[in-house]
């Protein structure tokens, strides 16, 4: 198994935090969601 070259270790990254980013909103906006509908 060969390591990842830097470009693509850098690549993966962004798609964690772009993933991470797209969690937290969709958290944010069901919480709301879930205050308003009480």
């Amino acid at each position: 198994m060969k390591l990842l070259q830097p470009k693509e270790r850098s690549h993966l990254v962004l798609k964690v935090i772009n993933f991470m980013k797209l969690l937290i909103i969709s958290i944010v906006l069901f919480g709301e969601l879930f205050v308003i509908g009480i």
